[in-house]
């Protein structure tokens, strides 16, 4: 599946977010799983400078938030009760969410 592929199967899964989750589709899950993938290495990213302007990949940020519906989330607190570490399982990296 080649990157605008990823891109139509993530918006149609976006219009039904409700239903998403873990046993969804092979193919919506795939593609959310490559996108965050290739986001991970960097070959594509939620926001790209081109003539000078800004420009946001709704998609990626979409395949992004369907991501946390699909993948186990680790809650761990960090320094204090105000910091917790956001890890969903498909990540190398953390969120850490300030409270």
């Amino acid at each position: 599946m080649d990157i605008k592929n990823f891109e139509k199967t993530i918006n149609k899964a976006w219009d039904v977010k409700d239903q998403i989750n873990s046993k969804s589709n092979k193919k919506i899950l795939s593609a959310i799983g490559k996108t965050i993938d290739l986001l991970d290495v960097g070959k594509i990213r939620v926001a790209e400078k081109k003539n000078n302007e800004w420009n946001v990949n709704q998609w990626i940020k979409k395949a992004i938030l369907l991501s946390f519906k699909i993948n186990k989330i680790t809650i761990r607190k960090f320094f204090s009760p105000r910091f917790i570490i956001f890890n969903p399982d498909c990540f190398h990296t953390h969120f850490i969410c300030r409270f």
